[in-house]
């Protein structure tokens, strides 16, 4: 017979002669993208069935002549959806992605989804499993081939109905957070296969990388938990934790928090370090540790306002860290000194805040990029105010330190991943290190239980899931494990991972390739974090401020002083209310 091949370099399936090789005619499909087999064209019997290249429709030729046949409308869930097709060579197709499996038939017009996938290893398509392959059995059952690339796990999955299992839950527990999260999307799934006759509804406020005002959806959901309403489980990122415990919103954790540390989910410094006047209101599923690394003298000057004044005075052009824009650089240097930025009273230390912009523009005027200045202005800044994925310690340049060693690098841990580029570069730079930040991490996916809630007992089973190995072993940038045992497995996952390469170049500078880092290196951050006693959280309305500030200072004639002078007005407002 002939052969079908799918082609990514003009997005296109083509037909070859088996007898000779040569090509017979090519087919237009979909935009290919992986290097895999391409799951969403198919060859069954004498038809070859493709996805066009709207995405939108399944395109049907005549294996001989190569002359389309006919077209299947796809469901608007199966629309522009990447899965893999199977066939059973009479005219009856089956596609299955992360929403599930869909029968389509040749004359037929309307898709029938047969399986929901939302509650088993087929959703995890969508963030850590690739579908090798799946095969309809000969007794309207099927076989699914996964591969999980974070657990380097391969699984064999048979589907099959029956008859006694309800496809109804008796119970259903809420969970509500601002920010979209893969993690607890994960532990939803996780939760649903260990407990299914209990469903997960897991609302977010905004998508990742969605553009919008936080504080929109603070207005909203303020009234209904005062109200003793909202959510069983609170991803408490950004929103406004100190006074929803001073008005009861949230249930003391104490207890549970104990447990949660002596069975090893959590780390005992890490839960220590969250409580508040010996409290537990919230645990944090992931942290990330932003780190300094260089030499230990390039390392110094960025500890404290003072050392990188001093620095300044004794050599006026000298530069702090690689490439950033200056309203990164005084967002850095306000995340690294932010107890300098409270007086004792808890208002802000206006004197300080002017400080920092006045060095901010110094050391830009000393090392300046007119590329990170537009990243800032068109990406970063967007993100420091619509989400919980930007930190003060990402986007300032790497690679510099790849040759000069009078700099200091700065980093913000969130996977293994994060680590290659900083490895790389303390392996081929004698004399570097690597260090915390004043034993600071960022606490990520902040889990809290409703005080309201009926279901507190289910709320609590659910963030054990959100903590249990299976959902804390997967890498979704979103911060390091806070379980004991799944913290000290990066090391080893990191080695398993090998062959796996990045390339990296900023603002259009050479291009560094390198691998992922190894179990010594990976086990250095592990032993911060397990030393990490200070949680530095900017809050919302602190973050916009400041970021209001910045511009205030560098985008007019304002001097540092009345633009922290402003700030500082709008500290004291906030507090008041």
């Amino acid at each position: 017979g002939d052969v079908a091949l799918t082609a990514g370099l003009d997005d296109s399936v083509r037909i070859y002669d088996g007898q000779t090789g040569k090509q017979k005619y090519s087919l237009a499909a979909h935009d290919i993208v992986t290097s895999q087999e391409d799951g969403m064209s198919l060859a069954d019997g004498n038809n070859l069935l493709t996805l066009g290249e709207d995405g939108k429709q399944l395109l049907l030729y005549d294996g001989t002549s190569g002359e389309q046949t006919g077209t299947i409308e796809l469901s608007e869930q199966d629309a522009s959806v990447m899965g893999r097709l199977s066939g059973t060579g009479d005219g009856t197709y089956y596609l299955v992605n992360g929403q599930g499996i869909t029968v389509y038939r040749e004359n037929g017009s309307i898709g029938e989804q047969i399986f929901d996938g939302s509650r088993g290893r087929m959703a995890d398509m969508d963030t850590k499993v690739l579908l090798q392959n799946f095969l309809v059995g000969a007794e309207e059952d099927f076989y699914g081939i996964y591969w999980d690339y974070n657990a380097n796990k391969t699984y064999l999955c048979h589907y099959y109905y029956n008859g006694a299992v309800s496809t109804q839950t008796e119970e259903e527990l809420t969970v509500y957070g601002l920010y979209q999260s893969s993690t607890i999307e994960d532990a939803v799934r996780a939760f649903e296969k260990a407990r299914p006759e209990i469903s997960v509804d897991y609302q977010y406020a905004m998508k990742e990388g969605e553009e919008g005002n936080p504080e929109d959806y603070m207005d909203a959901l303020n009234p209904q938990l005062l109200n003793k309403e909202g959510a069983d489980v609170l991803i408490l990122d950004d929103l406004p934790v100190d006074s929803y415990i001073e008005k009861g919103i949230l249930e003391d954790l104490t207890k549970y928090g104990e447990e949660l540390v002596k069975d090893g989910s959590i780390l005992e410094n890490l839960a220590q370090a969250m409580k508040k006047d010996g409290k537990t209101y919230e645990i944090p599923a992931n942290v990330s540790l932003p780190v300094f690394y260089g030499t230990q003298e390039a390392m110094d000057r960025l500890e404290s306002l003072e050392s990188a004044e001093s620095y300044l005075q004794e050599q006026p052009d000298g530069k702090l860290v690689g490439a950033a824009a200056k309203e990164q650089l005084a967002y850095l240097l306000f995340a690294v000194n932010y107890a300098q930025m409270w007086q004792e009273d808890g208002s802000l230390s206006q004197e300080n805040v002017a400080k920092v912009l006045e060095l901010a523009e110094k050391f830009y005027e000393n090392n300046p990029s007119e590329e990170l200045e537009e990243a800032w202005k068109d990406y970063y800044k967007v993100l420091c105010t619509s989400g919980n994925k930007f930190s003060p310690f990402n986007g300032v340049g790497m690679d510099e330190l790849y040759t000069q060693t009078d700099l200091a690098g700065v980093n913000d841990v969130t996977g293994i991943s994060s680590l290659g580029m900083m490895c790389d570069i303390l392996k081929q730079q004698e004399g570097m290190t690597v260090q915390d930040v004043h034993g600071s991490f960022l606490p990520r996916n902040l889990l809290g239980i409703n005080a309201s809630s009926q279901k507190k007992e289910l709320a609590k089973e659910f963030i054990s899931t959100v903590l249990s190995s299976e959902v804390q072993e997967t890498d979704y940038q979103e911060g390091m494990p806070v379980r004991a045992e799944s913290l000290e497995r990066q090391g080893e996952r990191s080695e398993q991972a090998e062959g796996i390469t990045q390339s990296v170049s900023y603002a259009g500078g050479a291009v560094h390739s390198f691998g992922n880092p190894s179990a010594q290196e990976v086990d250095q951050i592990v032993d911060l974090i397990k030393e990490a006693d200070t949680p530095l959280i900017l809050e919302h309305h602190v973050r916009t401020a400041f970021l209001d500030c910045i511009e205030q200072y560098f985008g007019g004639d304002v001097s540092a002083e009345e633009a922290a002078k402003s700030m500082g007005e709008k500290m004291d407002l906030y507090l008041s209310e």
